[in-house]
């Protein structure tokens, strides 16, 4: 199993003129800076250039610090095993000099516009000063004015198949998965409750795993409204737990506002939920609707009625619903083919 984590730090201070930005312990003033390159050639470099070779080199130990603490895959061990080859002639000292590649899961999603366009276009400056860049999707990138001659790729999301069981959708059990920050889950709850006082008879549980300022808005009415039996609220879980879950529950809640910042952004949950079988409702956006289909999911838009609707549509076509032909409508997202098809063919990349 491989897990991927890419993540960019964007500052939105201005930079002094002169200044080198470096987290943590940094490296003695000196006269010079070389880097030895891998045919023993000294090479002279800036101070800028010989302190971003040194602070990748102590990324470089802490992941592998990381990954040995929680049993993760190397590409390099990968490639020992025979799964696939990788370019191997290229030193880090190298890859400071000649070649340097930033990869964008995200653009902002700050609830101020302003402050939108100002982290966004931090990204877009930090961009365009590698060599070549990949995106989470083709919206994403679109957003973004990139320098013509940049070479840019796409790298999909996807999921693994957290739980191979065949759901049972006689009862509605609902399961939502991730922050909640900025996604307006209270309206789902409140969904629910709209449901339950029209379709009483109707058997339905609502679990929610997360943590973020809604917590409290959500359990305040689950309270007001007696729904405790109903609905339950986990906090966050870490990704071990989330098995039993998946495994128990049929229906993933793929709910997040329908804003600009949002549409273009794929949401994980949606592939976590169809691979492991569940029926997803999920919001309209662009993203959902290149992934969600009448076999798989339903398509609502984020408001509390169409919610309630989507539960009652949900429960009246349940005998036509089947995990294993939801998980097969899904095949191609999986971590797997995404590294095959996606991944290898970016660190091939001359």
């Amino acid at each position: 199993k491989i897990e991927l984590g890419i993540v960019l730090r964007v500052r939105t201070r201005q930079q002094e003129k002169g200044e080198t930005v470096m987290r943590g312990k940094k490296p003695k003033e000196r006269k010079s800076y070389v880097l030895r390159v891998e045919n023993g050639t000294l090479v002279e470099v800036t101070r800028e250039v010989y302190l971003e070779w040194y602070q990748s080199r102590r990324r470089e130990r802490y992941q592998n610090e990381k990954m040995k603490k929680h049993g993760v895959c190397s590409l390099e061990s990968l490639e020992e095993n025979g799964c696939f080859s990788v370019r191997s002639d290229i030193s880090p000292e190298e890859a400071v000099l000649k070649k340097m590649h930033i990869d964008i899961r995200t653009l902002s999603v700050h609830k101020s516009l302003e402050q939108q366009q100002i982290e966004n276009k931090s990204i877009e400056h930090a961009v365009n000063v590698f060599d070549s860049a990949s995106f989470i999707s083709k919206g994403i990138k679109q957003k973004l004015h990139l320098k013509t001659n940049l070479p840019t790729f796409i790298l999909p999301l996807g999921a693994d198949i957290i739980s191979h069981t065949d759901k049972d959708f006689n009862c509605l059990k609902l399961l939502y998965m991730g922050t909640l920050s900025n996604r307006h889950i209270i309206d789902t709850v409140k969904g629910v409750k709209m449901f339950k006082d029209k379709y009483p008879e109707i058997p339905l549980i609502y679990s929610i795993i997360g943590d973020g300022e809604e917590l409290y808005e959500i359990k305040n009415y689950i309270h007001m409204q007696k729904l405790e039996s109903t609905i339950h609220t986990y906090g966050r879980l870490p990704y071990s737990e989330l098995k039993p879950f998946l495994d128990t529950h049929n229906i993933g809640i793929s709910y997040i506002p329908q804003l600009e910042c949002y549409e273009y952004q794929p949401p994980t949950k949606t592939f976590e939920y169809a691979l492991s079988g569940l029926y997803t409702i999920a919001t309209n956006t662009y993203e959902n609707r290149q992934v969600i289909h009448s076999n798989n999911g339903i398509l609502i838009n984020d408001t509390i009625s169409d919610f309630a609707k989507a539960l009652y549509d949900t429960y009246q076509h349940r005998r036509e619903y089947n995990s294993q032909t939801i998980r097969k409508s899904m095949e191609k997202w999986q971590w797997e083919k995404i590294i095959q098809q996606s991944l290898i063919p970016i660190i091939s990349f001359k």
